[in-house]
């Protein structure tokens, strides 16, 4: 069987056994297209099993899902990473210099405004561009989210946070709000 006939003749089952492990419909049609290119790199490696093909093509149907998911998973924040720290500085200097707080209250109050953000795909995003120094073009190829997209979801966050920390931000200066 050629590569023209294998895609034609399961495509529509690829397509089926994607569709069990994603909720991202608008990504499966490109989920079915890496899958066969997968298969096909198989095939040319000489590891094509055609004795059982729909297994086979289910099985790296089923991987590449759940390596999609996993790339999309974010680990969760660790207050004893050095990059966190450093990272939270940058976004607490909209805390006001007279108000007195120690490092670790700054810490908790940034990390639990960051944790109360509902939308795991607006915190997904804050944490990848803010904290992890992930540009957001390459969240954007990563996730196939359009642009404007995630430049809402790191501006809602950035609001969120603020909110949550009582900050408003004035034209020339920060001001701490009482909650």
């Amino acid at each position: 069987m050629d590569k023209t006939e294998l895609y034609n003749n399961y495509k529509d089952y690829v397509k089926s056994k994607i569709a069990r492990y994603t909720s991202e419909y608008h990504l499966i049609d490109d989920y079915v297209q890496e899958v066969f290119i997968k298969a096909f790199d198989a095939i040319d490696r000489g590891l094509f099993d055609d004795k059982n093909i729909c297994g086979w093509l289910a099985t790296i149907a089923k991987n590449y899902v759940l390596d999609q998911h996993k790339k999309k998973t974010i680990k969760p924040l660790n207050r004893d990473d050095s990059g966190f720290i450093e990272n939270y500085w940058a976004l607490s200097n909209y805390m006001h210099e007279e108000y007195d707080y120690t490092h670790e209250e700054r810490i908790e109050s940034i990390t639990q405004a960051v944790d109360n953000i509902k939308s795991d795909d607006v915190r997904n995003v804050f944490v990848q561009h803010n904290f992890e120094g992930v540009k957001l073009v390459d969240i954007v190829k990563e996730t196939g989210t359009p642009l404007g997209t995630i430049l809402a979801r790191n501006s809602y966050a950035k609001k969120h946070i603020r909110k949550e920390l009582g900050i408003t931000i004035n034209t020339a200066r920060v001001v701490q709000t009482s909650n």
